[in-house]
């Protein structure tokens, strides 16, 4: 799809660095219901058949505080719990899916 108008000049005038941060903007991008909430919470459950974007928003929001980004609230995570029906559909859709944890990362955040 071809950007038009106002967007394609503001596209054409971001340098190289500008547009390589942009892509890794999740709050730019998100839908309003895929991002957290705003206020302190402990827990936060997302309910919503395939596609609804669950998987990329769990894994932007970690990023987000891995990489202590301003758009998140809370501590640096340490250890998380990423919970699935089992541990091998846990990594291969959570951490290494097209959506998943090392998808998402910005270069040179990505998780050990």
């Amino acid at each position: 799809m071809k950007a038009s108008g106002n967007l394609s000049r503001f596209l054409e005038a971001l340098s190289l660095g500008e547009l390589k941060r942009a892509i890794h903007d999740w709050p730019t991008w998100s839908g309003r219901k895929q991002r957290p909430p705003l206020m302190h919470w402990r827990t936060w459950l997302m309910l919503g058949g395939r596609g609804a974007g669950k998987t990329r928003a769990g894994a932007q929001w970690l990023s987000g505080l891995i990489g202590r980004d301003r758009h998140y609230e809370g501590d640096a995570a340490g250890r998380v719990a990423i919970i699935g029906e089992t541990y091998a559909d846990a990594r291969a859709v959570m951490v290494e899916g097209e959506s998943g944890l090392l998808a998402v990362s910005a270069p040179g955040l990505r998780p050990q």
